[in-house]
Formats: structure tokens, sequence, C-alpha cells
């Protein structure tokens, strides 16, 4: 059995009293953050997202406390400024006050049929017994599953369907067998434990008849939120998190940590069959020295990207082969297949779907046309692999605005980067002078709760960004690199060692 050892000691800055002009300066690192500070980071992060309007938002801050107010198109856009503002260090709790004004509205009885569609072209309806009413565009989810983690994904499908202006859960847990409270709070703390995302916190779990309660520190706004989601294990009625204090002022790492192949594939494994989007009996994974190999077969594209994710989200593993095959459903032609695509394009508010045309030849997608953005390629991809019987997607969209290389963050639950074979280098061209361009840069590691900034050395040359240095954990060599882009890098040269 190989052992993979992860240092996880990190260095921790002392506090300084101070007040800092603008977030993007480098020089405050260690500074004791003020709450004009945090509001000027949470703006940025927020005007560098291509789905987010930012201009529409108004950002408060007091205390760490942060308010969104404001506007957004989209209930999907709305959720993702949210998750994007828990991102941000300093951040404790994100309140949402943002109202959803869908450019064109949709009557009610259109938006349950879009509802419909979406939990049956995802294949959800195999596995949930959920059903959707709409009035005045807030959906209200009903009906039984039986795992809390399913609740949550319906929650999360809904959530992204065009004319969705709010989503309201009534859906019941009723697992198929009862578990003893001890058996779940040892597979929480197991869930926890292992997904990298969630790291430097201390956690104590506590079931009571299946009612789970999370109480302790996490580093972060969006850690404290991945920990409840994590906590949905089999036997969970109900996950209650609000115990979970967000504590910046904590290393951002623990302690020292033997990893070994046979722990890192359970804990693959756990992830898989937690994961409502993927089938887990048919999914095989094995590890040797941190390198994981799925290999089985599945019903979807997208099925198989989660598999990904869950993969490389969990604590040692370095990288994926994902040998997992699609298989080609029998029930359904290459036109019907077509037409399901459309239908789910149709679906994501943040895709435009008249600017797309499909066409499929033996279960492999063609996307074809021009969209505004990389971000809305992506969306029209991510929408294509949803529809079971899709063995591949060929995205061959053109992109009309290029305003930056495409950003993929885990901590918002997009899919990983090497689920999408077009994604590669920005063409963007970067204005800012080398020395702004590093400040910037220095300044967004320092901002990222995920990234010990001081152990990261930045090197830039005609917009191309280079690191050098330690970092504790492939998420957070990811993290790091997030940051660079976000700071407005045209490409990433990332030599950040593990």
């Amino acid at each position: 059995d190989l052992i993979l050892v992860l240092g996880l000691v990190a260095g921790c800055a002392g506090k300084k009293k101070g007040q800092l002009r603008d977030p993007v300066d480098s020089r405050f690192a260690g500074f004791e953050l003020t709450d004009r500070q945090i509001a000027q980071a949470v703006e940025k992060w927020l005007e560098a997202d291509p789905a987010v309007e930012s201009t529409t938002l108004r950002v408060g801050v007091a205390d760490g406390v942060v308010t969104l107010e404001g506007t957004q198109r989209s209930y999907s856009a709305a959720q993702r400024a949210k998750f994007l503002a828990q991102t941000v260090r300093g951040v404790r709790v994100v309140v949402d006050h943002v109202d959803v004004e869908p450019e064109l509205e949709m009557a009610d009885e259109k938006i349950e049929d879009a509802l419909e569609d979406a939990f049956s072209i995802s294949m959800v309806e195999q596995v949930f017994d959920v059903e959707a009413s709409v009035s005045g565009g807030v959906a209200t989810l009903r009906g039984r599953v039986d795992a809390w983690s399913k609740s949550l994904h319906a929650q999360l499908l809904a959530a992204n369907v065009r004319g969705v202006t709010e989503v309201v859960s009534d859906i019941a847990v009723h697992p198929d067998a009862e578990r003893a409270d001890a058996q779940i709070e040892e597979d929480v703390l197991a869930a926890i434990k292992w997904d990298a995302r969630v790291r430097g916190g201390d956690i104590e779990v506590a079931s009571e008849n299946g009612k789970v309660r999370l109480r302790g520190t996490v580093p972060s706004a969006a850690s404290k939120r991945l920990a409840v989601w994590d906590a949905g294990v089999e036997g969970a009625l109900e996950v209650d998190g609000t115990e979970l204090v967000v504590d910046t002022s904590e290393p951002r790492a623990g302690v020292c940590v033997v990893l070994r192949d046979r722990d890192i594939q359970a804990a693959v494994d756990r992830a898989l069959l937690r994961d409502p989007r993927v089938s887990s009996a048919r999914v095989v994974a094995t590890a040797r020295g941190g390198v994981v190999r799925l290999r089985g077969t599945v019903g979807s594209v997208f099925e198989s990207r989660a598999a990904l994710g869950d993969a490389y989200n969990t604590t040692g593993v370095t990288y994926v082969k994902n040998l997992l095959e699609v298989r080609r459903r029998t029930d359904v032609d290459d036109a019907e297949i077509a037409q399901l695509v459309r239908r789910s394009l149709r679906l994501d508010p943040l895709v435009p779907v008249e600017r797309v045309l499909v066409e499929v030849d033996r279960g492999e997608v063609r996307l074809q046309g021009t969209v505004q953005s990389a971000f809305e390629k992506l969306r029209a991809d991510v929408a294509a692999a949803r529809v079971s019987g899709v063995v591949a997607v060929k995205n061959e969209l053109d992109v009309e605005k290029p305003s930056g290389p495409l950003v993929f963050d885990p901590y918002l639950g997009d899919l990983d980067a090497e689920s999408f074979s077009w994604v590669g280098a920005s063409p963007e061209v970067v204005a800012l002078s080398g020395e702004e361009l590093e400040e910037r840069i220095r300044a967004r590691l320092w901002w990222s709760p995920y990234v010990t900034a001081e152990k990261i050395r930045v090197h830039v040359e005609s917009g191309v960004a280079r690191l050098e240095g330690e970092v504790d954990s492939r998420e957070e060599r990811q993290a790091a690199a997030l940051a660079v882009l976000r700071a407005g890098a045209a490409q990433v040269i990332n030599n950040l060692e593990l």
C-alpha cells in the first residue's frame, strides 16, 4: 500500500491594525480587516464573474456579515453571487436580499413545465419522487426522497431553471432503513474530513434521531456551506449548520496527515455514494500514489464529469484518470436526443438558446453557433451533457466577446476544467503593466481563504503569471490559479508543488 504524506503545516502572519486605500494593494497582508475592505473585495469578486450583473448589486458589510441587495435576471445568477461572496476572506455570513427580475416573465404553468422537463431530462425522476408547483415564479418542491442529499440536489437543479425566482423545499426525507446516530455521526465526520474544499476547521457532529447538528469553526463561509452539504449522508434527515462559526483568524491548514491509498480509495467511494448525480454501483475507483482511476459505465456525460469532480475534491487525490464509458441508449434515436438537448438548453437562463445549433451523430452532440462569452459556451456544454443518451459533447461554439480567462471554481459547484476538452488559454490581451498585474495577483492570493499567500512566489511577464512555491493540496494549488486569473492574468503557469 503506497503512502502519500501531505505536510499541512503552514505559517500564520501576525495581525496589525491599519487602514488601506484599496483591497487590490497587496501591501496590506497581515493587517486586520475592516468591513470596508471586505466590501471592496466582494465587489471585485462579483465584477469579475461573467454570470453576475454586478452593476445591479449593492454590497454592505457589518462585522464580517455581508448583505447583498439589488436585482439579478435569474435565480441562478443570484445564487452564484451569494456563493461568490462566501469565498472572500473575512466574510462570516452572507445575507441574501437580492430580488430576481427575469428579463422575460414566464407564466407559472410554463415554469412548472420547465421544472418537470429539468427533472425528466436529467433522469432525476428515476431517483426522486419530487414534484414542483409555482406561484409568482416561486417554485415549491414537494415529494419524498430517501436521502437529504437528494433533496438538496433537487433544489440546486430547480434553482437553475429559467423563470424560477426562488426555490422552497417541502421535500420529506424517509431513509429506506434507520441508522444508528453513532453511525451517522461517524459518516458525517468522515465526509467533512475527506472533502479537500473544507480545510483548517474544527467541527463537531451530533445526531439525534437522524437530525444532524454541526458546531465548531471553519475557515470560510464557503467551507461552512460545503460542510453542511457533506453532512447529508445516508440516514440523515436534516442538517443544521447554524452553530458553525467562520473564524478567519485561524491558520488555514492543519497538522501533518498520513494518507494511504486504501483510505483515499474508500473516501472517493463514499463521495460517489453520497452524490445523487452518480450511480455509484456502476463506478469503480482505485487509488495508487494519490492517482485515482475511475472505471465503469455511466448514463450520461454529466454523470461522468460529476464522478470526476467527486474524486478531485477528495483529500489526497493529486490526479484523476477518467476511464468511465457512457453507454448509448437504445430506446431513443439521434433525432430524439437532439430534441432533448434543445429542451435542456432552453431550461438554463444563462444560455442564449437561440444562438446554439445542435446536431447529433450516434449519440455524440455537436454544438455550433456564436455566444457572447466563454461562460455561455460552458453552460451550453453542461446543458447538453445532462441529457441521458449523450455519449460525448463536441463544443464548437464561437465566442463573440472574449472577456478574459474562463475560471472554474470548485467552491461554487463548478465542474472540473479537465471535463471540457476545448478549454485552453485565453486570447485576452492584458492592458495592465507587469508590476500592476503582479500587485493585483498578490492581493487576490491574500484575499482567498484557501491559499497561504506567504508561501507563493509570483512572476509576471506579458500578462502571463508564473507561480512557484509550495502548497498543501491540489485544491490550494487550484485556488491559487483561480485567484491569478481573476486578477486579470491571461494565462497561468502553475509550478506550485504539493
